[in-house]
């Protein structure tokens, strides 16, 4: 991202700073305020929120600079975070749409973790939404990354895993 670019965003989203964790105040000699935000991209998301409103603020934040940023890591992240926030919103197929999108993503750079991550919440957004037979596919192709890269979270992922299969097969 240019200069101008980051320039722009920070102006026009300086909200995103702050809760993106990265926002800082230096003052110049004119006291004129600087943002920092280049530091904030790189640093990982904190979801806590007080209310609706502020998931829609953070929402469109978010919208409005996927359409700025380039580099893929940070729109993967960002897809990452709209798709949780639509889960928080209750929203399960606008949260499958950006976990696909963040999916593509990981996918065409390489990045494992994030695939099985992406995998796993389609997943959970699939069971939501009643597609037991599709989350379980999404499950078992997060849980097969998971083991390969020795992920924390395949033990949790293998456990809802088996009480799906359970569920589907009592279901048939």
């Amino acid at each position: 991202m240019t200069p101008s670019a980051l320039d722009e965003v920070i102006w026009k989203a300086p909200d995103f700073w702050r809760y993106r964790g990265g926002y800082h105040i230096l003052n110049e000699s004119e006291h004129r305020p600087v943002y920092q935000a280049v530091e904030a991209l790189s640093r990982p998301f904190d979801f806590s929120y007080q209310s609706k409103e502020e998931l829609y603020r953070r929402k469109r934040i978010n919208e409005y600079l996927l359409d700025k940023i380039r580099d893929q890591r940070e729109r993967m992240r960002i897809l990452d975070e709209l798709g949780t926030i639509h889960f928080l919103l209750s929203e399960p197929r606008k949260e499958i749409e950006y976990y696909e999108k963040a999916l593509k993503i990981s996918r065409k750079i390489g990045d494992r973790r994030s695939e099985g991550n992406a995998l796993w919440n389609m997943g959970l957004a699939l069971k939501d939404l009643g597609d037991t037979c599709k989350a379980i596919k999404c499950a078992k192709s997060a849980l097969e990354i998971m083991e390969s890269i020795e992920s924390p979270h395949a033990e949790k992922v293998k456990r809802k895993l088996q009480e799906w299969e359970k569920l589907s097969d009592q279901i048939q």
